[in-house]
């Protein structure tokens, strides 16, 4: 059938403005794309897919937040890939669905056209990658869009944690937004503009749960790849899939940089798949490959180098004479190391404070049994990613402290307590080295504390928990009672059966599980970018990429999410423990 001239105006549009948001800065960029998000609305079902194909598998992809590239960049290399491996593949983005948004937090600076300037950003990284898509909101009639907005209107103030839309935990499903977007260890919800918020987000997965499910139900997938499945949006995607019977691959970003790791049929917070395949191996020991992977990955924590995330130093520092001075610690001192987490992110799922309400209480307990022993130094050290919000409830909790600033200088509210706020340069690793002992809320330090042999005391509930190598608390007692068990007497000792067992979680939990392809590179914290040419999708085939294979073997259902991990020498993976506690200048002590 010949082509309409209006449909060939739109074709040349698309490839003009195409070439000029590839080519220009990021306003003629927006620019050009906003031209074509008008000539797709007047040209009115150009994206809508085809009905599936039978014996076909079938990705879907719901991306939300697009306009982030270090969610684009993956999300649709990997579609392309898939579709080279012969899927059929449908993206959906979003297209001011929502009120608001998990890419404008309260303390962020949202733009009055934030919504038109995602759409062209994200519709403009689907280009590049030259795949279709469509937008939720054509799986959205006005009546759902109604009965969403008038449902989160009439919700009663008290009720909004534990909304429920018919059998759909709304609530629950945006609180892990609620807790991202205000940054702080509660929600008050006496707040009027927090419950604003709240009614926002309530609103939009309402709207967005009756677009997933219907666009699901057109599309038919085997499957749903989705970014982190935590966030309100794309929790209620998750949702709705893993209530139709379809199986959901979340991803989210590695723990080395480049990379990527995935969850089948959990979010990103959850930890039980993972957990459960370190669990598997914990008895084997590593290769001397996999040790050394593991020792350099330590090293790397320790200078902030190769790290996906938020460094937890600051590479620029005090040395570690002057961090152990500046905390107050001297020679000999008989130190507890407590290191909190940043719990604004996994603090809304239901497995956390299960043995202290909030992480304020655990200080609490700390700071009690630090009267009853004076001959011990306590040193508190505060997460640097904890937010300013989060700092200011603890103060006010926590009035002993008595730090408005959390860039503050090191605090000492009792002769034998050191509190270092967040921003803070001090060298956490110096203080990790002089401690005796180190407790934990769940923070990854916690894991690093136990590969140099320390004694590990965990505080909540958390992916390393009840692990051999850790001492887990089962109550606030008996917390307390762990931490005068600890053989306060002998000088800094290191069990090398502890280090070893850390060693092991992290290469399972960790680095095995963070998978890197040539054909994506984090340059920034958060931001990627594709490194092949957009027009030649060949070097995506299968065969080209390990990276790449794995992670549509997973998707494909070919290949297990945790692959089983070769057993190592015993002999080789303790010279690799002893050498490490060597280098750091610990005693080894045999295990009792």
């Amino acid at each position: 059938m010949a082509m309409t001239s209006r449909a060939l105006t739109g074709r040349l549009v698309r490839r003009l403005g195409g070439a000029v948001a590839q080519q220009l800065g990021t306003r003629l960029w927006i620019a050009s794309n906003t031209a074509l998000l008008q000539v797709e609305s007047a040209e009115g079902d150009v994206h809508r897919v085809s009905k599936p194909e039978a014996g076909v598998f079938r990705v879907a992809c719901f991306s939300p937040y697009a306009t982030w590239d270090m969610v684009s960049a993956w999300e649709l290399t990997v579609l392309r890939a898939l579709a080279r491996r012969g899927c059929d593949t449908r993206l959906l983005l979003c297209d001011a669905v929502s009120p608001t948004c998990d890419l404008v937090w309260a303390d962020g600076n949202p733009s009055q056209h934030r919504c038109l300037v995602c759409q062209s950003r994200a519709a403009g990284a689907a280009r590049l990658q030259h795949h279709p898509f469509e937008w939720i909101s054509r799986y959205v009639d006005a009546a759902d869009r109604a009965a969403a907005i008038d449902w989160a209107a009439a919700l009663p103030d008290g009720s909004l944690r534990h909304a429920q839309l018919g059998d759909d935990d709304l609530g629950e499903w945006c609180f892990g937004s609620m807790k991202s977007h205000f940054r702080g260890p509660r929600l008050d919800l006496d707040d009027p503009g927090v419950r604003r918020v709240y009614r926002e987000y309530l609103s939009g997965a309402a709207q967005a749960l009756a677009g997933c499910r219907a666009w699901l139900a057109a599309v038919q997938p085997d499957v749903l790849w989705l970014f982190n499945g935590r966030l309100a949006l794309t929790r209620v995607a998750f949702e709705a899939a893993r209530g139709l019977g379809i199986r959901v691959i979340c991803h989210e970003r590695g723990m080395v940089r480049n990379s990527l790791r995935l969850w089948e049929n959990e979010r990103c917070s959850q930890y039980r798949g993972r957990r459960e395949a370190a669990l598997a191996n914990a008895r084997q020991p590593l290769t001397a490959q996999q040790a050394r992977q593991v020792l350099l990955w330590l090293d790397d924590r320790r200078h902030s180098r190769n790290y996906n995330r938020q460094p937890f130093l600051r590479k620029r520092r005090p040395s570690a004479a002057q961090s152990l001075a500046a905390a107050g610690v001297s020679a000999g001192d008989r130190i507890l190391l407590a290191l909190t987490s940043s719990d604004h992110e996994f603090g809304a799922e239901p497995d956390r404070n299960q043995l202290f309400a909030e992480q304020h209480e655990w200080l609490m307990a700390i700071l009690g049994w630090a009267t009853r022993n004076p001959g011990r130094h306590v040193v508190i050290r505060f997460h640097p990613n904890a937010s300013p919000a989060s700092w200011a409830a603890l103060a006010e909790r926590l009035p002993e402290l008595s730090v408005a600033d959390e860039t503050a200088s090191v605090v000492r509210p009792r002769a034998n307590v050191s509190v270092v706020p967040p921003g803070n340069p001090l060298d956490t690793y110096a203080l990790l080295d002089a401690s005796l002992a180190v407790t934990t809320y769940g923070s990854t330090m916690g894991i690093e504390a136990a590969a140099a042999g320390k004694t590990v005391i965990v505080a909540d509930r958390c992916l390393y928990h009840g692990l051999p190598w850790a001492q887990t608390a089962e109550s606030p007692a008996h917390f307390v009672e762990l931490l005068d068990r600890v053989p306060w007497s002998a000088g800094p000792q290191a069990d090398p059966d502890v280090a070893a067992g850390a060693m092991r979680f992290f290469w399972d939990y960790h680095l095995g599980p963070s998978i890197t392809s040539r054909h994506v590179r984090h340059p920034g914290l958060d931001y990627a970018r594709i490194t092949y040419r957009a027009d030649v999708p060949e070097s995506l085939d299968h065969g080209k990429d390990q990276g790449l294979d794995r992670i549509t073997d997973v998707i494909m259902n070919r290949r297990p999410i945790y692959d089983p991990r070769s057993c190592g020498d015993a002999d080789a993976e303790r010279a690799a423990v002893f050498a490490h506690l060597k280098a750091a200048g610990l005693k080894r002590r045999v295990a009792s």
